[in-house]
């Protein structure tokens, strides 16, 4: 299984352009011309994606990045593919993010953004899902909540999207990868 979930464009100023479903079900909330960044709250991977954003037309290569998108009955693997591109003379990014598996499990209540929350925020890594459980410890979301007691609580904490210190490496080392002379 493998379906583009969503595809835009990025003019030179980050600003979204086409935005376009990829298939019938593909949905993407953001106007066109709106900033890209605004979508994304944690001040580290606005950096990141910038960084790969300047990689991508600097080096004008492709990259793509593994990620994560559960939802709370799915574990889902996925990727997001930056490209450059020329459209009717002007450059752009192609941003693409797509699903390549998913897997049923048991409803994870901390993912479903209907259930109620408390004042209490809990990090999950933006890149593999893994959640926070002390300061050098990150596991999987549903180790966590049994980890951290979540279950039984009348609410569960808010979400706050960080990275991983195992995914921050992955991702450099991606991003700082040179690409092959031809």
């Amino acid at each position: 299984m493998s379906h583009i979930n969503l595809l835009f464009l990025l003019d030179s100023q980050w600003k979204i352009r086409r935005p376009r479903p990829a298939n019938k079900d593909g949905n993407w909330e953001g106007q066109n011309g709106g900033d890209f960044f605004e979508f994304i709250s944690d001040p580290s991977l606005r950096q990141i994606y910038r960084m790969v954003f300047e990689r991508v037309k600097s080096e004008q290569r492709e990259i793509c990045l593994p990620l994560r998108c559960d939802t709370p009955n799915l574990r889902r693997e996925a990727y997001v593919r930056i490209r450059p591109v020329n459209v009717e003379g002007g450059d752009y990014l192609e941003v693409e993010n797509g699903t390549l598996s998913e897997t049923p499990r048991p409803s994870v209540p901390l993912l479903d953004p209907h259930t109620a929350r408390d004042e209490t925020f809990l990090s999950i890594c933006s890149w593999c899902k893994r959640v926070k459980v002390n300061d050098t410890e990150w596991v999987e979301v549903e180790d966590a909540i049994h980890r951290l007691k979540l279950f039984g609580r009348p609410t569960l904490p808010r979400l706050t999207h960080g990275m991983c210190p195992t995914c921050y490496h992955d991702l450099m080392a991606s991003v700082t990868a040179r690409a092959p002379r031809p």
